[in-house]
């Protein structure tokens, strides 16, 4: 391995002598190449395309680069990561508080049938059980019912 870094060496330092009028072309059609024999269409390469002009406008406005690259480079995993610990964690700092409900969240459900009679006495709520792993870990995601069994 020593040898072929050692024997490869000039023709690398090479590269560094070619003007960027004539490199920046060939780097961007092997780009385009690769993106086109990922999955044989041309959506990949457009997409590549105003990923890059995208790249340009943030270069040119003055955004850093390195967090933006580590953000789409990593963020996926970092999601992923974090509902895994969430879900493993038995500390309960993602559950609403007690005076709290999910229902207060969802601006579309219906009000309760009693209120909607004109009674003015309400029927106390059953008693909310404990949360469970599955509610621990879809409360962060969603404020729905399905996401919430004691709402239910």
């Amino acid at each position: 391995m020593v040898l072929i870094i050692w024997a490869s060496t000039r023709v690398m330092l090479g590269i560094i002598r070619v003007p960027q009028a004539v490199l920046m072309p060939i780097v961007l059609v092997l780009c385009a190449i690769g993106a086109y024999a990922l999955n044989n269409t041309m959506d990949a390469v457009w997409v590549l395309l105003i990923f890059g002009v995208v790249g340009y406008v943030l270069v040119k406005a003055g955004f850093p680069l390195p967090p933006l690259i580590l953000g789409l480079v990593l963020g996926d995993q970092i999601e992923i990561n974090l509902v895994r610990a969430i879900m493993t964690d038995d500390n309960l700092w993602l559950v609403p508080p007690p005076g709290r409900s999910p229902e207060r969240c969802s601006r579309s459900r219906s009000p309760p049938s009693s209120r909607r009679s004109g009674s003015t006495t309400a029927a106390a709520p059953p008693p909310r059980p404990p949360p469970t792993r599955i509610s621990r870990a879809c409360w962060p995601i969603s404020c729905s019912t399905a996401a919430a069994p004691w709402a239910r």
